[in-house]
């Protein structure tokens, strides 16, 4: 699976990026230098931009400099941010959610960039979006395997994340991370009550899950999106992100009422043009803001 994003200010992602960890975590320069990317005489020119600039960070002057590039600076993000890679062979994570393996792959490589996206946003009152709904275009599977790559892209930045599977009537993530589907969001909109058991820790450090939960007969009656919201604020207000897997729904089923924001996922010559108008109309008309789209192919 190939993935380009029509939408993406990486190198703003990853300042911030450095913003979100540039203090108490090794400084950027250093990294720099001990990977060779830098020379000492380089990185005392950095800093004098950096002390004539206006709040320009270590990694956008060094590049402007042309000391580096930035491919060498997300490495040493990634090495400040310390995050966590799962064994090769460890059961206990799909290997299709492949950026808790290898963070070289080409899929954790968009995953990251799909983050950056997110940080470098912002909503109408300037803060950052938290909840952000993943949405596919007769791309239902490959939605529902980028969903949880960036989840665990956004975990491995230090973000406490928790992803949430609506995909009712076919989930998919509960397989991904090898958890338990007995409840979930279908429990949420059956039952009142505290919801906050249904929040499972996955392997991956600072990625949590709420599961589809089990098959309804009523699905498309039960699926109440305001509802689903005002439970899914409560729950994650001790998370930073809040990714809402919406692959199979297509638009038909959320109303994206109370999401931030929104990804649409679409597949080259297959997805509609039309139906990706409509979807980002629907998305749109709640207030939600389109983040961009994914193209797979």
């Amino acid at each position: 699976m190939r993935l380009r994003s029509s939408e993406s200010d990486v190198a703003t992602g990853f300042a911030a990026a450095e913003i979100r960890y540039g203090t108490g975590r090794p400084k950027i320069g250093a990294i720099l230098l001990e990977m060779g990317a830098l020379n000492e005489s380089q990185v005392a020119a950095v800093l004098a931009r950096q002390a004539q600039s206006n709040g320009e960070l270590f990694g956008q002057a060094a590049i402007s400099l042309g000391f580096t590039n930035l491919e060498r600076v997300r490495r040493a993000l990634e090495q400040q941010q310390r995050f966590q890679v799962l064994p090769a062979g460890d059961g206990s994570v799909d290997p299709l959610v492949v950026a808790a393996f290898n963070p070289s792959d080409p899929l954790s490589r968009e995953a990251r960039s799909l983050r950056a996206m997110i940080s470098a946003s912002r909503r109408a009152d300037g803060s950052l979006p938290k909840s952000i709904a993943l949405v596919g275009v007769d791309a239902a599977a490959e939605t529902a395997i980028l969903s949880a790559n960036l989840g665990v892209a956004c975990a491995q930045a230090g973000y406490r994340t928790l992803l949430v599977d609506t995909n009712i009537d076919q989930p998919v993530q509960h397989n991904l991370f090898r958890l338990s589907n007995r409840s979930g969001v279908s429990s949420m909109l059956s039952v009142d009550g505290d919801h906050r058991g249904m929040i499972q820790p996955s392997a991956v450090r600072g990625l949590s899950l709420i599961t589809a939960g089990p098959a309804v007969p009523n699905t498309t009656e039960l699926f109440d999106s305001k509802r689903l919201f005002v439970r899914l604020r409560l729950l994650s207000e001790g998370f930073d992100v809040l990714l809402i897997d919406a692959s199979q729904s297509n638009g038909s089923m959320i109303s994206f009422d109370g999401a931030d924001a929104a990804l649409i996922a679409v597949r080259q010559d297959r997805s509609s043009l039309d139906d990706m108008k409509k979807l980002a109309c629907s998305i749109s008309s709640s207030g939600t803001i389109i983040l961009g789209s994914i193209i797979i192919d």
